[in-house]
C-alpha cells in the first residue's frame, strides 16, 4: 500500500488558498479558506457551522486537487448574538491527515499584517472561490461541484468603521454573475483572505453585489491575534505594516548561498545575545514622548549594528509598534507613507551615510507632514563613523528635524566582548559553532550534517585577544576553525579571517561557475567578477550588469557591444552567476557581504591588477562610480596595495571621477585618505581648468571637516582662475565671478580657522560687490548682502566689534532693498538678528531692541507657509528681542515675547524634540530669570525647573555641553527658592551651580567667570539665610573679587552685576554686626548704581534706591547723622515711583538713626525744613 504523500499543488494560483465545505444538520456550506503553515487553514467561522462546529463535517479541497481532505475545528468563533457588522465571524481548521500538507518549501512565506495609515484607498487582494466562478453544477442538486478561483483587487479604507472592527473593502474587479438567480457571485468567498502587499490581514466574513463591482468586511488579523484561543495558535506572530511595505526590507528574502553569506547580519545564524543595556537606552528613547527623534549608531564593520537594530526591531513589533529596516530602494514618492501612520513607527536606515539623499527627502516630508498625525516616529541610523565624513554635520545643518541634535543622540557602540562586557569562554565559542555548522547543511549541494566529533573537538583560538572582541571577528573565528576542520586549505600562518574564508569561498565559485558554463575561468578572474560585483552592487536589471561585466577584459577583448545580445558571449551566463552566488531582493545582484569580507576581496583583486578600477569606472555612471569610490575608500586602510591604484584612477581620469571622489570623501574613509590625496593633486595639475574645478567646488557639501583643508586649496585656485580671467576689459559677470571666488574662499578659510586671511578675502569679497552692485544694484544686491554677512562675522571673530557692526548694518541695508517677497523678508530677519546681536555686543541694548523688535515683526507678516518654514528662526528672533527688552527694564514686553517665544519651541520641540529640547530649555529658563525680576517666583520655579530637567536630559556623560546652561539653571532655581523661604534648598542648589561652574572654569576660565561669580554671589546670601555666617563671608567677598577682575577688564555687563554683588555682601557684613567692614561695599555698590542710573537714562533706579536704603543702614549704625541724606533721597524716589514697601524700609532706617542719635532730626528739619511726625514720634 503507498503511502499517502502531500497533494500536489497547482502553482498558478496563490498556493494558500483552499476551498472548504461543511455538512450539518442545518444543511451544506462553503467557502474559502487561507491555508497556515502547520496544516492550520484559516476560515469565515459561519462557512463551518453558525451553531455547533462539533456537528460539522468540514473538508478542503487545495488548489488543483480532486481531493477532499477532512479537517478537525482547532478553534472557532461565532458571536451569533452580536450583530452581523460587528460579530466575531472565524475558525481555523486542521487538515487531519498530516501527510497531505504540502511542504512549506512550495509555499509563499506566511507573514501578518495590518493596515497602519489610515488612509482611504490602501490597495488590497482578495482570492477566492464565489459562486461568480462556478464550472460545473450537479445536475440533480444545482450545487457548485467545481469552483475556480478569482483574485480580485481592490481597496481597503482603513480609516472607516474602526469602533467596529471591520475592513471596509470596495472590490473593483467584475466577476460573472451566478448562474442561479438567488445566489450572489461573491456566495463563496466568505474565509477569503485579505492580502495587502502579499500580507495576510484579515479573513473575509461577507461579500455582496453592488453594480458593476462588490463590496466586502473582514476581521482584521490583529482583532484575531488578540484572542487568546487563536494567539495560544500562533504564539509568535507578528503583524507588520502591510502600507509601509514599499518603503522596508523584505526580510529573510535574501538566501545565504556560500558559506560566508552564513555571517551577514540578515542571515541570522548565531543567535542575538548581549548588548541589554544598549537595546535598553534605545528602548527608551523609542517611549519618550515626542512626535519624531533621531538616534545614530556607529562603529565600525562587523561591530554588531545591523543585529543590533534588528534585534530592537522584533522586541518592539509585539508592543504596537510598526519597525522596519528602510529600503535603499524605497520609492521616493511613497516615503511620506511613513509621517502617516496611526501606530508607533521605528524606521532603521542601515549604511545612512551612503544614504543622504534618502534621508535629506525623508526628513524634509517629517517637517511638512508635521500634523498629519500624532503617533511617534524613531529614525535609527546607523553608520560606520560619524567622523569618516561629513554627511552627519551637513545632514543636521541641512534638515530642520536635526538641527542641533542634543547629546545622547549619537551612540558609538562598543566592542561586544570588550571592556567590562562577560568575556566568551569555550563553550559559548563551540556553540557558535554548533550554529554555523547546521546551517552549513542547508547550503546548496550540502547534504551531509556535520560529525558531532568535528563540533566538539573545534580549535577555539585565543578569546581575550582583543581581535576577539567584535561580534563579527568572533563568528568568522568559529567559521574559519569549522570550515579548516572539514576541508583544510593551506595559507599564511599570519593570515586574517578574511583570507581564509576566501579561500573557503572560491571553492563554492569554482564549483558553481561550473553549472553556469563559466568552468574555464580561471580563478583571478572569478575573483575579479566578484570583486566587480562587491563595487557595484546594485544593478537594477540584467542590462546594467551586462554593462557592468562588460568593461572587464576579464571577460571580453576589445570593447564590446553590450546591447546586442544575438551574440553568444560570457556576460548572461556571468550575471547569473552572480546573481546565484549574492542574491538580492532589490537588485540584480548584491555585493559579497559582510562587508569587510568583501572589501578583503576588492583589495586582492585590485592589487593584484590595478587596470580592474581604470577598466570600471573610468565610463561608470556617477551614482555607481560614488559607491565603487566609497567601497575602495574604505577597503584601502587595511590593504596597502589598494589605496595607490585608487589614488592613480582618479588623478588620470578626473574629468569622470573628481566629481565622484568628493562626494564619496565626505562620506567615508578616514582623513588623509587616497581619495584625499589625489583631489588635492587634481586640484595642482588643473589650476587653469575652470570647469573642472568649479565642477568639483559644486560636489563640495557647505561645511566639511574632511575636506575642509581641500575646500580651503580648492577656493583658492579658483580665486587665482577667476582673477587671471579677467581679461583687459572685464566686465561685471568676470568681476561678479571673482567677487564669489573670494567670498567663498573667505568662508573655508574660516573653517580651517585662518581668520586673518580669511578676513582678507572677505574684504575683497565686499569691496567688489560693492563696485560692481553700484552699478547694477538690484543684480548683485543679494550677492553683497551675503558677502557683508560673512565679514561681520570674520570682523567679529577678530573681535572688531565696531567693524562688524558697520558691515552687519550695510547687509541690512541691502536686504531693506531686495525685501519684496515672503523668501526675502526672511532673509530681512535673520540679518536684523544678526545685527541685532553685534549692537548688544557693543552694549547698544536700545538699538538691538530696535533691529530685534523689527525682525520680529517681520516674521509676524510673512505668509505661514514661509513662518513655517523660519520657525525656528522666529522663535531665537523673539527669545533675542526678549534679552534686549529685559535689558531696557521692559519686563512686561519682555515676558510677552519670550511668552511667544516658548510658544514656538514648545510645537518644535514637541515635533523634534531632538533638535529643539535645548533652545526650549533656554527659553524657560530665560523666562524664569524675568519672573523672577518681577517677583513672580512661583511660575518661576516652575519654568526653571522644567529647564533644568531638560538639561539633565541632554546631559550625556562627562563631557557636558550644556553644563553651563544647567549651572546657570540651578543659580535660577536658588533666585526663586529663597523669596519663597525655601533657603536650604536654595543654598543647596546655589552650591550646586557654584561647583559646577568651578568645575568649567577650571577648562575655560574666562568663559564662565563672570556666571560663576554671580552664583557666588547668590550661594553667599543664601549661607547668610541659613546660618553660615563665616561662609557667607568668605563666598561673597570671593564673588566681589572676581568680578571687580573682570570689572577692570571692562567686560561687558559686569558693572550691574558687581553692584548687586557689592550690596549683598555689604547686606550679609551688616547683618553680622560688622558694620565697619560692610562700609566700603555699601558705598561702593551705591556709586555703581549712580553710574548706570545716569548712563541708562534711569533704568536702573531701583537698584540706586536699593543701594542709597543700604548706605544709609550702615551708616546708621557708625554715623547716624551721615545717614540722613542717603536716606532721604531714598525716600523721595521711593515716594516719586509709588513703591510704598520700600518706602517703609527706608523710614525705619531713618527712625533706627534717630534713635541712636536724636541730632538726626535737626539735620533732617534742615533738610526739609520740617520733621515728620513718624519720626518724631519715636523719640526716645
Amino acid at each position: 500500500m503507498t503511502r499517502p504523500g502531500p497533494v500536489p499543488v497547482d502553482q498558478r494560483t496563490d498556493p494558500r488558498v483552499v476551498e472548504v465545505y461543511s455538512r450539518r444538520p442545518d444543511g451544506r456550506g462553503s467557502g474559502t479558506g487561507y491555508l497556515l503553515d502547520g496544516g492550520l487553514v484559516l476560515t469565515a467561522g459561519h462557512v463551518v457551522s453558525r451553531d455547533d462546529p462539533r456537528q460539522a463535517e468540514v473538508t478542503v479541497r487545495l488548489p488543483g486537487s480532486r481531493d477532499y481532505l477532512p479537517c478537525d475545528v482547532e478553534w472557532y468563533r461565532y458571536e451569533a448574538e452580536e450583530p452581523a457588522d460587528t460579530r466575531m465571524d472565524a475558525a481555523v481548521l486542521r487538515i487531519s491527515p498530516p501527510a497531505a500538507v504540502p511542504s512549506p518549501d512550495g509555499l509563499p512565506p506566511l507573514r501578518w499584517g495590518r493596515l497602519v495609515t489610515g488612509l482611504p484607498e490602501v490597495p488590497a487582494d482578495l482570492v477566492g472561490y464565489p459562486s461568480g466562478m462556478g464550472v460545473r453544477r450537479d445536475d440533480a442538486t444545482g450545487r457548485l461541484v467545481l469552483r475556480d478561483t478569482v483574485r480580485v483587487r481592490g481597496t481597503v479604507n482603513a480609516g472607516t468603521a474602526v469602533k467596529a472592527r471591520r475592513y471596509h473593502i470596495v472590490l473593483g474587479q467584475p466577476i460573472p454573475y451566478s448562474p442561479a438567480a438567488a445566489v450572489s457571485r461573491w456566495e463563496g468567498a466568505s474565509g477569503a483572505a485579505l492580502l495587502s502587499h502579499d500580507l495576510l490581514c484579515g479573513v473575509v466574513v461577507t461579500a455582496k453585489d453592488e453594480p458593476g463591482h462588490g463590496r466586502a468586511r473582514a476581521i482584521p488579523a490583529e482583532e484575531l491575534l488578540a484572542d487568546a484561543g487563536f494567539r495560544a495558535l500562533f504564539p509568535h506572530a507578528v503583524t507588520e505594516p502591510a502600507e509601509l511595505q514599499p518603503l522596508l526590507e523584505r526580510e529573510s528574502s535574501r538566501p545565504a548561498n556560500t558559506p560566508v553569506s552564513l555571517l551577514r547580519p540578515d542571515a541570522t545564524v548565531v543567535p542575538f545575545t548581549g548588548r541589554e543595556d544598549v537595546l535598553a537606552r534605545l528602548g527608551t528613547w523609542c517611549e519618550q514622548p515626542g512626535r519624531f527623534s533621531v538616534r545614530l549608531v556607529t562603529g565600525p564593520g562587523g561591530q554588531g549594528k545591523t543585529r543590533l537594530a534588528a534585534e530592537l526591531v522584533r522586541r518592539l513589533r509585539p508592543r504596537n509598534w510598526s519597525a522596519g529596516f528602510l529600503a535603499a530602494g524605497a520609492p521616493p514618492d511613497l516615503l511620506s507613507l511613513a509621517t502617516r501612520t496611526r501606530t508607533p513607527l521605528l524606521l532603521v536606515v542601515d549604511y545612512a551615510e551612503t544614504r543622504v539623499e534618502q534621508l535629506q527627502t525623508l526628513l524634509d516630508l517629517v517637517d511638512r507632514y508635521e500634523h498629519t498625525g500624532t503617533a511617534p516616529l524613531r529614525l535609527l541610523l546607523l553608520a560606520r563613523d560619524k567622523e569618516a565624513g561629513d554627511w552627519w554635520e551637513n545632514l543636521c545643518s541641512e534638515a530642520l528635524p536635526l538641527r542641533d541634535p542634543p547629546p545622547g543622540t549619537e551612540l558609538e557602540l562598543p566592542d561586544l566582548y570588550g571592556d567590562g562586557e562577560e568575556p566568551l569562554d569555550d563553550t559559548t565559542f563551540r556553540e557558535i559553532g554548533e550554529n554555523l555548522a547546521a546551517a552549513l547543511t542547508g547550503l546548496p549541494g550540502v547534504t551531509a550534517p556535520v560529525d558531532p566529533a568535528v563540533l566538539r573537538t573545534l580549535p577555539v583560538p585565543d578569546l581575550s585577544d582583543p581581535r576577539h572582541h567584535r561580534a563579527l571577528d568572533v563568528q568568522m573565528a568559529a567559521l574559519v576553525a569549522l570550515l579548516q576542520a572539514l576541508d583544510p586549505e593551506d595559507g599564511p600562518a599570519d593570515e586574517p579571517y578574511e583570507g581564509v574564508l576566501l579561500r573557503h569561498e572560491q571553492k563554492i565559485w569554482r564549483h558553481s561557475a561550473r553549472s553556469h558554463g563559466l568552468g574555464d575561468l580561471t580563478l583571478s578572474a572569478r575573483r575579479e567578477l566578484v570583486a566587480a560585483a562587491t563595487l557595484c552592487g546594485s544593478p537594477a536589471d540584467r542590462d546594467e550588469a551586462r554593462d557592468i561585466l562588460g568593461r572587464l577584459s576579464t571577460l571580453t577583448t576589445g570593447t564590446p557591444d553590450v546591447t546586442d545580445t544575438s551574440t553568444p558571449s560570457d556576460l548572461d551566463p556571468a550575471a547569473d552567476w552572480l546573481a546565484t552566488l549574492y542574491p538580492d531582493p532589490h537588485t540584480f545582484w548584491g555585493p559579497l557581504r559582510p562587508d569587510r569580507i568583501g572589501e578583503h576581496l576588492v583589495g586582492l583583486a585590485v592589487g593584484q591588477r590595478p587596470a580592474l578600477l581604470d577598466e570600471l569606472l573610468t565610463t561608470a555612471p556617477i551614482a555607481q562610480a560614488t559607491d565603487a569610490l566609497r567601497v575602495a575608500a574604505r577597503a584601502a586602510p587595511r590593504h596597502d596595495r589598494l589605496g595607490g591604484p585608487l589614488h592613480s584612477v582618479v588623478v588620470r581620469h578626473p574629468q569622470r571621477l573628481a566629481g565622484p571622489a568628493v562626494t564619496a570623501a565626505t562620506s567615508s574613509g578616514p582623513e588623509p585618505g587616497p581619495l584625499h590625496s589625489a583631489l588635492a593633486e587634481v586640484v595642482r595639475d588643473h589650476p587653469d581648468d575652470g570647469t573642472l574645478l568649479r565642477s568639483m567646488f559644486t560636489k563640495l557639501p557647505a561645511h566639511s571637516r574632511n575636506l575642509s583643508q581641500w575646500g580651503a586649496e580648492l577656493a583658492g585656485a579658483l580665486v587665482t582662475l577667476a582673477g587671471e580671467t579677467l581679461g583687459e576689459q572685464p566686465d561685471h559677470t568676470a568681476w561678479a565671478r571673482l567677487a564669489a571666488a573670494f567670498n567663498d574662499h573667505a568662508h573655508w578659510l574660516t573653517a580651517v580657522r585662518m581668520h586673518d586671511e580669511a578676513l582678507e578675502r572677505g574684504a575683497m569679497a565686499v569691496r567688489l560687490y560693492e563696485g560692481i552692485a553700484g552699478q547694477e544694484p538690484r543684480r548683485y544686491a543679494h550677492d553683497l548682502a551675503t558677502a557683508h554677512e560673512g565679514y561681520a562675522h570674520q570682523l567679529h571673530l577678530q573681535g572688531r566689534r565696531q567693524d562688524a557692526l558697520a558691515s552687519a548694518e550695510r547687509a541690512v541695508a541691502l536686504r531693506r532693498e531686495l525685501a519684496d517677497g515672503p523668501d526675502s523678508r526672511a532673509a530681512l530677519a535673520v540679518a536684523l538678528t544678526g545685527y541685532a546681536h553685534h549692537l548688544s555686543s557693543l552694549g547698544q541694548v536700545v538699538d538691538a531692541a530696535g533691529a530685534s523688535a523689527e525682525s520680529v515683526a517681520l516674521y509676524a507678516e510673512l505668509p505661514p507657509r514661509t513662518v513655517s518654514a523660519h520657525e525656528d528662526e522666529y522663535a531665537a528672533a523673539l527669545l533675542a528681542h526678549a534679552v534686549c527688552l529685559a535689558e531696557l527694564a521692559e519686563y512686561d514686553a519682555a515676558i510677552d515675547a519670550v511668552d511667544r517665544a516658548v510658544v514656538h519651541y514648545r510645537r518644535l520641540s514637541s515635533r523634534y524634540p531632538d533638535a529643539h529640547l535645548r533652545p526650549l530649555a533656554a527659553a524657560l529658563a530665560t523666562r524664569a530669570d524675568l519672573l523672577v525680576d518681577t517677583g513672580s517666583y512661583e511660575r518661576a520655579l516652575d519654568d526653571a525647573g522644567e529647564a533644568h530637567k531638560a538639561y539633565e536630559s541632554l546631559a550625556a556623560g562627562p563631557a557636558d555641553p550644556y553644563a553651563g546652561e544647567r549651572a546657570a539653571t540651578l543659580h535660577c532655581l536658588a533666585r526663586c527658592l529663597g523669596p519663597l523661604g525655601r533657603w536650604e534648598e536654595a543654598e543647596r542648589r546655589s552650591r550646586e551651580a557654584v561647583e559646577l561652574y568651578g568645575a568649567l572654569r577650571a577648562a575655560a576660565p574666562r568663559t564662565h567667570a563672570f556666571a560663576g561669580a554671580r552664583a557666588a554671589d547668590g550661594w553667599a546670601v543664601a549661607l547668610s539665610e541659613c546660618g553660615h555666617d563665616r561662609q557667607a563671608v568668605e563666598v561673597g567677598r570671593g564673588a566681589v573679587e572676581a568680578l571687580e577682575e573682570l570689572h577692570a577688564h571692562g567686560d561687558p555687563g559686569t558693572r550691574s552685576a558687581l553692584a548687586d554683588a557689592s550690596r549683598n555682601h555689604a547686606a550679609v557684613l551688616l547683618e553680622q554686626g560688622r558694620a565697619a567692614e560692610a562700609e566700603p561695599f555699601a558705598a561702593r555698590s551705591l556709586a555703581l548704581c549712580r553710574e548706570l542710573a545716569t548712563d541708562d537714562d534711569g533704568t536702573f533706579a531701583y537698584e540706586e534706591v536699593e543701594a542709597l536704603l543700604l548706605h544709609g543702614m550702615v551708616l546708621a549704625t557708625l554715623r547716624p547723622r551721615e545717614s540722613v541724606r542717603p536716606l532721604l533721597e531714598g525716600l523721595g524716589r521711593a515716594q516719586e515711583a509709588e513703591d510704598r514697601e520700600t518706602g517703609l524700609r527706608l523710614a525705619a532706617a531713618l527712625i533706627d538713626a534717630y534713635r541712636a542719635d536724636p541730632t538726626v532730626a535737626d539735620l533732617v528739619r534742615e533738610l526739609t525744613g520740617d520733621v515728620p511726625d513718624w519720626l518724631r514720634d519715636h523719640r526716645g
